[in-house]
């Protein structure tokens, strides 16, 4: 999995389609080769949970990125998580885009379901 560069990052953030959660957002463009990218916003404090909020998304994109290609995506971390937290509302926000881009629907991609007001 190729990281994405700043100049790929800014062009997602302005032209990308975005599926949003609770934990975390995702954003995606088609791309030539599969590339992805963890950004972790100010609102995670202190640069050890950051970091290990990072790895732990890092590593659930590992394993469920198998069947995406020719994407470029980038996972906006929002709040902090356990990793099965995050790692099952990665995989939500993953088979809602999947299915959404299926049906043709790539408006608005929201999983806010079951999390309350």
């Amino acid at each position: 999995m190729e990281k994405l560069t700043s100049k790929e990052i800014s062009v997602l953030f302005r032209r990308g389609k975005r599926c949003k959660g609770k934990l975390l957002d995702i954003l995606w463009m088609p791309s030539d080769r599969p590339k992805a990218t963890v950004l972790i916003t100010k609102g995670i404090k202190g640069a050890v949970v950051r970091n290990r909020t990072r790895r732990r998304v890092r590593e659930g994109l590992r394993s469920l990125l198998q069947g995406i290609e020719g994407r470029c995506l980038a996972v906006v971390v929002k709040e902090e998580g356990g990793y099965w937290e995050l790692y099952h509302e990665l995989r939500e926000l993953l088979s809602a885009y999947i299915e959404d881009e299926a049906s043709g629907n790539l408006r608005r991609c929201s999983i806010w379901r079951g999390y309350g007001p």
